[in-house]
């Protein structure tokens, strides 16, 4: 957990745990000690509670009374999400590959390529970054499919998709190789405005996040406890 001294204090907070539960060095149900944490970071107590407070409206973590711990994370809980996402997205990627404009087409495209060339460039540097981006590009589905209020509803669940999706690279980057190529395909489907071959790309590529995610966590390289 390292701290950038040119960043506010606050988002030094929020973004160093957030790396920490994220990569799972913060477990699923741990107690986060005030104390620890800012003479750990080298941080007042004023900005460490405001990024706490940040990843508490996340759903990043939780508290009761005073005492603040790390989310649980179940089966159940990443189950539901895919459910909604495949239902949402297979339903906003069909608006946006029936009414998207040139302009729509290239940024799809243009935010594909840059987070593919910087994981490429550098693949065990760029994990979290590529992850942040993929989050951002499937944001950017809801956000162009002309329906305001349906990307107002799951921003916040979307709050879970880094933590969630890290457990897809526990056994290397191979998952990622694959979603990069699966993100040109639907690209592909957009520039094409054609919605029925948008929703089964979509769909595959979301089969095979959740497929991964099982994997890895019937295998026990999720420590979620």
């Amino acid at each position: 957990m390292e701290i950038e001294t040119n960043v506010p204090y606050a988002k030094k907070v929020y973004d160093a745990l957030k790396e920490s539960i994220i990569t799972n060095e913060l477990k699923p149900g741990q107690v986060l000690n005030e104390r620890d944490i800012s003479a750990r970071l080298q941080i007042s107590r004023t900005p460490l509670r405001d990024g706490l407070n940040l990843l508490e409206k996340e759903g990043l973590i939780q508290r009761t009374g005073k005492v603040r711990r790390v989310s649980a994370l179940t089966w159940e809980q990443i189950k539901e999400i895919y459910e909604i996402r495949l239902l949402i997205e297979s339903y906003a990627i069909r608006l946006v590959a029936e009414k998207r404009s040139e302009a729509d087409a290239a940024e799809f495209v243009n935010l594909h390529n840059t987070f593919a060339q910087e994981f490429l460039k550098n693949p065990d540097e760029s994990t979290l970054s590529f992850l942040s981006a993929d989050k951002d590009w499937h944001l950017l589905i809801l956000s162009r499919c002309g329906n305001s209020r349906l990307y107002r509803m799951l921003e916040e669940i979307y709050e879970q998709f880094i933590r969630i999706s890290y457990f897809t690279t526990m056994s290397g980057h191979s998952r990622i190789r694959e979603s990069i190529q699966e993100h040109g395909d639907i690209c592909k489907a957009i520039s094409l405005r054609d919605p029925d071959m948008a929703k089964a790309v979509l769909r595959v590529h979301l089969e095979k996040w959740y497929e991964s995610l099982q994997q890895n966590w019937d295998a026990g390289k999720c420590i979620n406890t």
